[in-house]
């Protein structure tokens, strides 16, 4: 199943914004731990939901592999987490979500949740609900369906809940709650510890990479370039210098731009750009997945 997750910094009750993700907790950000977290099982990609804040704060998190949806600045929690699904519904199988003052939940919590069948799954820790909860596809859809906060929706029972307990009491654990939190922190970081597979294909020059099959999925997704650069924080003259470069190295178009038609104008993915990134997914995912076997064969019993 394709797994996204959702980060979401507004409306926040204790920090506000961006700020929520930029906060220090050990030695990383809380937004790199989060987007860490979720790497390490198996999410595809990550979006953060964030009101008109700096960008320059913003480009901390651009080479993490996530895109970024812009809210209003009076924009609430639930009007984040409604217009980051609206964008995953028709993407992603399931889809966690999380408040971006959540930063101490661990993999291995997620791993729980991933295991379950229900429609909805809440983590327990202490008899109390936390986060990040997992939402499927059906319980997307009723969701914005309807005009229920998250919580109450959770809560409403119209749907089958999975609320597994874990120890963790890092899905319980908000900003300004982790200052004596050390213990936590460092069983945090021994779940992080993990190998990293970064794929590039080259002839000599780098031509084909994560960042360029994340170009070409939002451009296959929004039929627009331009609205794919604002998602991945990129300027729209270093998109298309960048789409020219790579096309002339592999010899074939990986975009068309469309004009008119059924859903009228609009740039798509050539038959020859789709089967490329399509070759680079299931590629990156078979070796994310050995990479991890042999991580468990060579690494066991040292970071766990």
């Amino acid at each position: 199943m394709k797994t996204a997750a959702l980060i979401v910094t507004t409306g926040l009750p204790r920090i506000s914004g961006i700020r929520a993700l930029s906060e220090q907790v050990g030695a990383i950000h809380a937004g790199q731990r989060m987007i860490a977290a979720f790497q390490r099982c198996g999410v595809m990609l990550t979006g953060l939901v964030v009101g008109p804040e700096d960008k320059k704060a913003e480009r901390a998190f651009v080479q993490d592999g996530v895109i970024f949806l812009r809210c209003a600045a009076t924009a609430s929690f639930d009007d984040g987490v409604r217009q980051g699904l609206s964008f995953l519904r028709d993407k992603f199988d399931q889809v966690f979500v999380v408040p971006g003052d959540t930063p101490l939940f661990l993999p291995s919590s997620l791993a729980v949740l991933l295991g379950t069948d229900s429609p909805i799954a809440v983590p327990v820790c202490s008899r109390m609900h936390g986060w990040p909860v997992l939402l499927r596809s059906s319980a997307v859809d009723a969701y914005l369906s309807g005009s229920q906060p998250l919580d109450a929706f959770l809560d409403s029972g119209s749907l089958e809940r999975s609320c597994p307990a874990v120890r963790d009491s890092g899905i319980l654990i908000r900003s300004g709650e982790m200052g004596h939190r050390r213990e936590l922190i460092r069983l945090h970081d021994r779940q992080l510890f993990r190998p990293c597979v970064e794929v590039a294909l080259t002839n000599g020059a780098q031509i084909f990479d994560s960042r360029m099959r994340m170009l070409l999925h939002l451009v296959d997704s929004t039929r627009s370039v331009l609205d794919a650069c604002s998602l991945m924080q990129m300027s729209y003259s270093a998109a298309w210098k960048l789409l020219n470069q790579v096309e002339d190295e592999l010899g074939f178009p990986l975009v068309r731009r469309i004009r008119g038609g059924p859903e009228g104008s609009g740039t798509e993915l050539t038959e020859k750009g789709r089967s490329l990134m399509e070759a680079y997914d299931r590629y990156t995912a078979q070796l994310s997945k050995q990479a991890q076997e042999l991580y468990q064969l060579h690494f066991s019993g040292l970071s766990e």
